[in-house]
């Protein structure tokens, strides 16, 4: 069954305009006007928050997990003499243990040659 590129498209910009329309009906609300009291108590409301949040992602992001990882195997430079099974996996599993600051960070989830 063939999908039809044009109505995805067409679907796209509906949903863009729709968004885009919305967006438009946000920012051309009127907003309260605060007195120097009341911004005083949400600037500080929000700037605790914004101190949970951090303190929660970096708490969050200390703990050790498990990712679990499958990677594709690509043959290059096979001799011309050899052959190999169909029965041979052509994926890997494995699983990389770290803090969550290890995971982010790391290089070896990337890997695109194995």
């Amino acid at each position: 069954m063939q999908s039809d590129p044009e109505g995805t498209d067409n679907k796209r910009q509906i949903k863009g305009k729709a968004s885009l329309r919305f967006l438009f009906l946000i920012l051309s609300m009127p907003w309260p006007k605060f007195n120097k009291g009341e911004r005083r108590r949400i600037t500080i409301f929000l700037s605790s928050l914004a101190a949970a949040v951090f303190l929660w992602l970096f708490y969050a992001l200390s703990n050790k997990y498990t990712y679990p990882l499958t990677f594709a195997i690509q043959w290059t430079d096979i001799p011309q003499k050899q052959e190999y099974s169909a029965l041979q996996a052509d994926s890997v599993y494995a699983k990389i243990e770290g803090s969550g600051w290890q995971l982010i960070f790391s290089k070896s989830i990337a890997l695109t040659n194995v």
